[in-house]
């Protein structure tokens, strides 16, 4: 199968999943503007400046929902270019294009923990060096409280 195919399934997958998902919150938003219509028309009451207020923000509402649909609709078209236009210019499919990319942040991954694991031996030494020295100078005062005390005596 054709690389490319395989990426713009993916995206278009998860298009369909937004999709379906945005299409259910919808229905749930239209299905409670019309009851709060119905309470409303029902509710006398109620102001009716009050009332014109509730339905255009409602409206209002409506409008923003179109607007980020449309906007992510958008973002999902320049994400799909992104993929086919760098792979392109790059000379490559899509599918080494996302193998180089991975394999780069796999290469970074491993590099931080080396780093970690080597400030993890150093602080292990040095609590080691730092234990090692602290034992010393106790056997120390133990011995010079042992000679003390055999003067004494």
């Amino acid at each position: 199968m054709n690389p490319r195919m395989v990426t713009k399934q993916i995206i278009d997958f998860y298009r369909t999943v937004f999709d379906n998902a945005f299409d259910n919150i919808d229905l749930l938003q239209n299905h409670s503007e019309k009851i709060i219509g119905q309470l409303l028309g029902k509710a006398d009451f109620f102001p009716a400046k009050g009332k014109e207020i509730i339905m255009e923000w409602i409206e209002a509402d409506k409008k923003r929902r179109l607007d980020f649909k449309e906007l992510l609709n958008d973002n999902f078209q320049v994400v799909e270019g992104i993929f086919v236009d760098t792979a392109n210019a790059a000379g490559l499919s899509v599918y080494i294009f996302m193998e180089k990319a991975d394999r780069s942040l796999r290469n970074i991954a491993d590099q931080v923990q080396l780093s970690i694991v080597e400030v993890m031996d150093k602080s292990i030494q040095t609590a080691a060096a730092v234990a090692d020295k602290a034992a010393a100078v106790v056997r120390e005062e133990a011995i010079a409280e042992r000679k003390v005390g055999i003067q004494k005596a």
